[in-house]
């Protein structure tokens, strides 16, 4: 996988070039979100090897890079001129009131340090979140007042919420509260003594970073190759990225059977029959693909 990223890396810093007033704001955003999901794969591949690093504290931005790509795929229903007042009604909203914010927390916690207390005025604001309102009734692609829909919705609206659902349930628990994923960092060999570290289940994690980062980025260029103009040899590389994806017998669960002290079915027959159902997948995944690099060549 490291010699396909390396490959792909030259296109991604192409596409990366941002050109704002010929391409749109839209654009621009679409092109930083696709660097981000690719170099969080680069970051998950080099970086989560290091023994000094704890994968469990590289598993949440998944969740971002979901929200991303639904964000940016809702939003690509409208038409250029709107997408573009979007994003712009978001940037002003999305300043002021974290600038408010950090005036209560500093004036509290670090009153002496300068900061910037004023961004867009009150009204400036209210009139992004109205805008939001117009383009929402006029296109009736969403209903709710001064803001875009919940994740979600969105989700629901672009024909993801399987990914988002899961994504969500397996985010939600490194960010937030949660008792099981407390008690799973204990790890021992006997019943009545523990010892608590995130590191110990520092392998699942890795294996989760790695295996949904390839798959996130894998669905945003196959949802976005038009808009970004990507190259049929990058998508021919995407294409092996899902083919590598589709060559491991196991993809890492939310609640697996190790945390659970449940052991896994060793019927020989079994394995047997999934290792050959898996094999016959991934020939039909590479025969799919030679198909579409043909495609690809001849409408080159």
């Amino acid at each position: 996988m490291t010699s396909l990223l390396e490959a792909m890396r030259p296109e991604v810093e192409e596409k990366a070039i941002c050109r704002p007033l010929r391409e749109g704001l839209f654009h621009a955003v679409l092109e930083a979100y696709f660097a981000r999901v690719f170099e969080y794969m680069e970051f998950t591949r080099l970086m989560l090897s290091s023994e000094h690093l704890d994968s469990f504290f590289a598993s949440a931005p998944l969740r971002q890079c979901c929200e991303d790509l639904i964000a940016l795929k809702f939003l690509a229903q409208l038409n250029r001129k709107d997408r573009d007042a979007v994003d712009q009604a978001l940037m002003i909203i999305s300043t002021g009131t974290p600038s408010e914010k950090q005036s209560v927390f500093f004036k509290l916690n670090h009153p002496y340090q300068p900061i910037l207390t004023s961004t867009f005025p009150a009204d400036r604001i209210e009139k992004a979140k109205l805008h939001l309102n117009e383009i929402g009734t006029r296109t009736q692609i969403w209903h709710t007042q001064k803001k875009l829909p919940p994740i979600e919705q969105m989700a629901k609206k672009v024909g993801l919420s399987d990914l988002y659902e899961f994504l969500y349930a397996a985010t939600s628990e490194v960010v937030h509260f949660n008792v099981r994923i407390a008690l799973r960092s204990g790890w021992g060999g006997q019943k009545d003594e523990f010892s608590f570290s995130p590191s110990n289940f520092s392998m699942y994690y890795q294996h989760f970073a790695r295996t949904y980062s390839a798959y996130l980025l894998l669905r945003f260029c196959r949802t976005f190759r038009s808009a970004l103009t990507l190259s049929s040899v990058f998508m021919n590389a995407i294409d092996s990225v899902e083919v590598v994806l589709e060559s491991e017998i196991r993809w890492p669960e939310i609640v697996t059977f190790e945390e659970m002290n449940v052991p896994q079915n060793d019927n020989i027959i079994l394995r047997a029959l999934l290792v050959v159902k898996q094999d016959e997948g991934v020939k039909k995944l590479r025969s799919k693909h030679k198909r579409k690099r043909l495609k690809r060549r001849a409408t080159s």
